[in-house]
């Protein structure tokens, strides 16, 4: 629960991401809510996903990936920036870090109660 870090490799290249307080609250203050932020990467039927919307949670996830391992291990691997990301995604693919995304919001945010439920 919101202390999940997954990585990812592209091109031999491995990423941690996380979904913690820290990114909820950077969502919070760029799109008001975490619904608001939901709606922007899932659209209504027939409208279709802002891609700058799509980079900016990937590089927040990425970036705060990279914090806690370098807390961690004491490392400086630098944070990533809007177009590294913006290529990681084009390489990826938006089917998948959508999945990405989703997937890793719901592990964070399952406790012990809703799993058992």
């Amino acid at each position: 629960m919101l202390d999940t870090l997954k990585h990812i490799t592209v091109n031999g290249q491995q990423y941690p991401i996380a979904f913690t307080l820290n990114v909820m609250e950077k969502i919070q203050e760029q799109y008001g809510s975490i619904s608001a932020w939901s709606k922007a990467l899932q659209p209504e039927e027939g409208q279709e996903p802002q891609i700058k919307d799509l980079i900016w949670t990937f590089k927040e996830f990425i970036n705060e990936g990279i914090d806690i391992e370098n807390e961690n291990t004491g490392e400086k691997r630098p944070f990533l920036t809007h177009k590294q990301v913006g290529r990681l995604i084009s390489q990826i693919g938006f089917k998948e870090i959508n999945d990405i995304i989703q997937s890793l919001t719901i592990e964070s945010t399952v406790t012990e109660e809703t799993k058992n439920a």
